[in-house]
């Protein structure tokens, strides 16, 4: 019988997972806390060795990723473009650029959320001053943020400090791993907590980058914590997750089913959802029928990564509701309206959206966001033509081979936003 396996894409939830710790440093004599570096025109870059093995380079300038690694004692690199590297007399050698660590220090800390010990590190410009602060939030991936995330680069580069930390069950950070928004927010409003406190924090400019899962998160701790100040918004979706699985179904139904209605097709996924996702088990019969209907039609491998792909059209309701339901998000509240949050906001929130969102799919939360700045509120928008989740674009090689970077004209609208918003003070 073919394996249950339920991936639920479509809600933005289920992004990446950790990867094995099993390899070589590429340079063991760089530290993790050593993440921000500058080339001698003061351009910062990240450099991160990763728990998956890769050191990971990123040129904020172009959005371009550089991978290394240690295969059997040698050196390899992805994608193909990516230049040689080395590291001699505490300098990383990157092609013909020479990188030397940025003015900037790195404390880690750890702090108590209920019973829960989360561990992170604050990045800060070396120096007395009091700066600002980004929250750097965690998208929905199970790997711990301080192992991988390279935008401290960015945030230095706007004049502000950075925050990592390990959500709950992730990294160095104790707790059970969930997708609790309620959970969470209270995590976030402890890193909130800890900033305000700090000797070296501008308590005017803390806030949140919230990407991907933590915009719902970022949204709902700000809309009832006022020591929030401002949010960056990115890539994620002002709706339900309810709502966000059927719009990522509809993608697919319409890219693999050209000549089927949709509409004909939505109440079928509405129905799948509704008795799978939200336990409302009065409506198996309602799907079991639409099911018939549909058998022969579509073909759930065609629609895989939906609940109605690889649940509704692949098995029946006992073992979805025995087995299937336990392969769901942890935690996730399905029908969590983040609208009413938002509405309660009168902070600066700067939006950014990939139009070519496939995972978190934006045109909905476009028109949203559109109608509340026409209401007043002090929001910006951003949106990304071909940029997928992530800010991820695509571009191919001499050789045909295809790799990712980041949107960069996205990056340099970040830290415009945030030069600016820190000029006003």
């Amino acid at each position: 019988m073919k394996k249950l396996t339920l991936l639920t894409v479509g809600t933005s939830m289920l992004a990446a997972c950790s990867g094995s710790s099993n390899y070589d440093p590429v340079f063991p004599e760089i530290k993790n806390t050593n993440r921000v570096w500058t080339d001698a025109s003061g351009q910062l870059y990240s450099a991160v060795q990763d728990t998956d093995g890769d050191f990971t380079v990123h040129d904020p300038s172009n959005g371009l990723f550089y991978y290394y690694r240690l295969e059997n004692g040698r050196l390899e690199s992805r994608p193909s473009i990516a230049p040689s590297i080395r590291y001699e007399n505490g300098k990383l050698i990157l092609g013909d650029t020479a990188l030397t660590p940025a003015e900037v220090t790195a404390e880690e800390f750890e702090i108590t959320s209920g019973d829960v010990i989360l561990k992170g590190m604050l990045i800060l410009p070396k120096g007395s001053g009091k700066v600002p602060v980004v929250i750097s939030g965690h998208g929905s991936e199970r790997s711990g943020a301080t192992n991988w995330d390279w935008a401290p680069a960015w945030y230095a580069e706007a004049g502000f400090g950075t925050v990592l930390f390990d959500k709950r069950g992730t990294g160095s950070s104790g707790g059970s791993f969930t997708h609790n928004f309620d959970q969470l927010g209270k995590d976030m409003g402890k890193v909130v907590e800890f900033l305000a406190a700090h000797p070296r924090v501008d308590k005017r400019l803390i806030g949140i980058a919230g990407n991907s899962q933590s915009v719902r998160i970022a949204t709902l701790e700000a809309s009832r914590n006022s020591e929030v100040d401002f949010i960056v918004a990115s890539f994620g979706t002002v709706g339900t997750a309810f709502e966000e699985e059927l719009q990522y179904t509809k993608n697919k139904f319409e890219a693999a089913y050209p000549d089927e209605s949709w509409e004909e097709f939505k109440p079928f996924v509405e129905a799948c959802v509704s008795a799978f996702a939200l336990h409302d088990d009065s409506r198996w019969d309602e799907v079991s029928a639409l099911k018939k209907k549909w058998k022969g039609r579509v073909d759930g491998d065609r629609l895989a990564g939906t609940q109605v792909g690889d649940g509704c059209l692949s098995w029946g309701p006992f073992l979805l509701k025995a087995f299937g339901r336990g392969q769901l998000p942890e935690g996730l509240d399905w029908s969590y309206e983040p609208k009413a949050d938002i509405e309660k906001l009168d902070i600066p929130v700067l939006w950014a959206f990939g139009e070519a969102d496939q995972t978190a799919p934006s045109a909905t939360s476009i028109a949203a966001v559109k109608a509340w700045i026409r209401d007043g509120k002090p929001f910006e928008l951003r949106t990304y033509p071909g940029a997928d989740h992530g800010m991820f674009m695509t571009a191919t090689d001499k050789d045909g081979k295809s790799y990712r970077f980041k949107n960069p004209v996205y990056i340099q609208d970040v830290i415009a936003w945030l030069k600016a918003l820190k000029a006003k003070q």
